[in-house]
């Protein structure tokens, strides 16, 4: 990846803001993290860092890499960003930076490398950037894509469905396109509804690059926060019982708690040792249960983070965990293609079945069943008992479920960008459609 030197520099460095004027000392939030944001941190994150050198903070880049420091601040000559960019073995197969950007990185580097703030050190660069507008998505699409995610609004009237950059909100009534909510990541993991409708949380991601949480107003589709910002996806973001908090999850390890009512980040766990795929509060929402690409599910206690208790009989990534309705079960499923009933006191397995594919997703129906998608291509509904009621049959792998507040009507996703809204006692199709805006 590059020519006589241990340390790597991702091959596409390209500065994206703007330049300080003379006499203004160079921001590192505005001028220089934004463009190691954009360009190189898939190569040099904490996971992929190549030449042992990750800008994923401030400090990794002070730090270096194997050759030593990027940055020795108030000596240009010593620093080994610069020298790789200024003799132009860096970008390597790019663009080669402007003198305007050339300049600005040797100023920021001989003026000290000062960060603002301290206490950002240790802050992802992908926090403490500018945020930007998200790319708009596509009047139209070529064809529908994958349905990675569903919320049923609380009044059973609307659907939000997973689109290309944004969420698309349909009547369940007749399937018609009511609303897309944009500015956002490229792909959407995680929906979730506040129990009284206002507002609409999502998780989203582009991999290798960002990962954020947002916050919108559910009828106007109104930005009304960014919650969080990291370096890749976000997986899923769930609303507690009672409105009053909402969690969300991702490919940082860490599970993130908020207090709704002022936004303010009430706690931060980090317990898993990989990817953090799902989130859920258990039915009194004094504790959360997880599911990781670890090959565990885990159950914390809300009020100090506390790991509860571990499952660790998954034999592959866990991709969706659900309490039982009492809180005293879990339920957990993955790519071992098992879905597996467990005790929350002793993480105690009770039954597991077998599938055909991996077991994707969750959705409690009522207060002793819920439902169950694969990649199999079936839906399966079980009782609390871990015993099976019901199967349907879906024309492709189901990757996302949900069910309206008042147990209905129950929604698949699948990998062809189908969504199906059916009976929940019968199985009948109410309608089917595409995850796609319609053609003007």
């Amino acid at each position: 990846m590059f020519a006589n030197r241990f340390f790597a520099i991702c091959p596409c460095i390209c500065l994206i803001a703007g330049v300080a004027t003379a006499g203004e000392p160079v921001s590192f939030a505005t001028e220089v993290a934004p463009f190691l944001v954009d360009q190189c941190l898939v190569c040099h994150n904490t996971k992929t860092a190549k030449g042992r050198f990750s800008l994923e903070t401030y400090s990794a880049l002070i730090k270096g890499g194997e050759s030593g420091p990027a940055v020795v601040p108030r000596d240009v000559d010593s620093s080994n960003l610069w020298l790789l960019v200024e003799s132009g073995e860096m970008p390597k197969d790019g663009d080669p930076l402007s003198a305007e950007q050339l300049a600005a990185l040797k100023r920021w580097i001989a003026e000290g490398a000062a960060l603002p703030d301290e206490k950002l050190a240790l802050q992802p660069l992908a926090a403490i950037i500018p945020k930007q507008v998200q790319p708009s998505p596509p009047a139209e699409y070529r064809a529908a894509v994958p349905v990675t995610a569903l919320a049923f609004h609380p009044d059973g009237n609307t659907i939000a469905v997973s689109g290309y950059r944004e969420v698309l909100v349909f009547n369940v009534g007749d399937g018609r396109l009511t609303r897309r909510i944009q500015n956002l990541a490229e792909r959407i993991h995680g929906l979730s509804f506040s129990p009284d409708g206002q507002r609409l949380a999502v998780a989203a991601g582009t991999p290798g690059r960002m990962g954020e949480v947002k916050l919108f107003e559910a009828q106007t589709g109104d930005l009304v926060a960014d919650l969080a910002t990291s370096v890749d996806s976000f997986f899923d973001v769930t609303f507690s019982p009672d409105g009053s908090r909402l969690a969300a999850s991702g490919s940082d390890r860490t599970i993130r708690i908020w207090n709704v009512a002022d936004l303010s980040e009430a706690l931060r766990i980090e317990d898993h040792a990989d990817w953090v795929t799902a989130v859920v509060f258990s039915p009194d929402g004094t504790r959360l249960a997880t599911s990781s690409r670890d090959k565990t599910a885990k159950v914390f206690d809300v009020a100090t983070g506390e790991s509860l208790v571990t499952f660790a009989e998954h034999e592959q990534p866990v991709l969706d965990v659900l309490f039982t309705p009492d809180g005293e079960g879990v339920v957990s499923c993955g790519k071992d293609r098992r879905l597996r009933i467990w005790n929350m006191s002793d993480a105690k397995e009770i039954k597991n079945h077998k599938f055909r594919g991996d077991v994707t997703s969750l959705a409690s129906i009522s207060s002793d069943a819920f439902l169950c998608g694969s990649a199999d291509r079936t839906v399966r509904i079980f009782g609390n008992d871990g015993e099976q009621r019901r199967s349907f049959e879906q024309p492709d792998w189901v990757l996302s479920v949900s069910v309206s507040k008042d147990g209905q009507k129950i929604a698949l996703g699948s990998y062809d960008g189908t969504v199906s809204i059916k009976d929940a006692t019968t199985g009948e199709d109410l309608w089917t459609i595409k995850s796609m805006p319609p053609k003007a």
